[in-house]
């Protein structure tokens, strides 16, 4: 069996935290969730939509903040932060068909702030969040066994107030291994 179907699979029979461990390009999400006790709202009982960032846009959002890894990210000076973009990624309802989300639809987040849907371009699916150049692509999704959903992105979104001035996250265009488009 190839590593994508294995991959595939294990998310369909799993929790939204363990898909993230069948799939590589997430150990960064994966090591913050633990870092900001958020394993348990992604938990078996997670019935919601988990907005997964690979490991290149928490590298990235390591830039934009000055520091020098990803692994900076979970120190305890910034857990508090941490956990408020973390719950930025989180939506209390599953958004079982992406496809079909609408321009500028808002999506309520557990933060209380809403993402915004993009359909500016045919074909592809950006989610903005607190500022307009904060923008993500939506890279592929996946259903799993708790009725959750895992929608895999480019970037971190990033709530109103986190980066000062109006700084953009560079793209970064990396395969969402064993996750695809339904």
């Amino acid at each position: 069996m190839s590593p994508r179907r294995a991959s595939a699979q294990a998310l369909k029979a799993a929790s939204a935290s363990e898909a993230l461990q069948a799939v590589p390009y997430f150990s960064t999400l994966i090591a913050a969730l633990q870092a900001t006790n958020m394993t348990e709202v992604v938990g078996p009982a997670f019935n919601g939509t988990l907005i997964a960032p690979q490991d290149p846009g928490f590298a990235n959002l390591t830039r934009l903040l000055g520091l020098s890894s990803p692994s900076d990210l979970l120190a305890p000076e910034r857990r508090e932060l941490l956990a408020s973009v973390l719950r930025y990624h989180v939506l209390p309802e599953a958004v079982v068909a992406p496809l079909l989300l609408r321009d500028r639809q808002q999506l309520p987040t557990l933060l209380g702030d809403p993402i915004t849907v993009a359909r500016d371009v045919p074909g592809l699916i950006h989610l903005v969040g607190g500022t307009p150049l904060n923008v993500v692509t939506l890279l592929g999704y996946q259903g799993v066994a708790t009725g959750g959903v895992v929608v895999v992105t480019d970037q971190v979104l990033l709530p109103a107030g986190v980066i000062s001035g109006n700084a953009p996250l560079t793209p970064v265009f990396t395969p969402a291994l064993g996750l695809g488009r339904r």
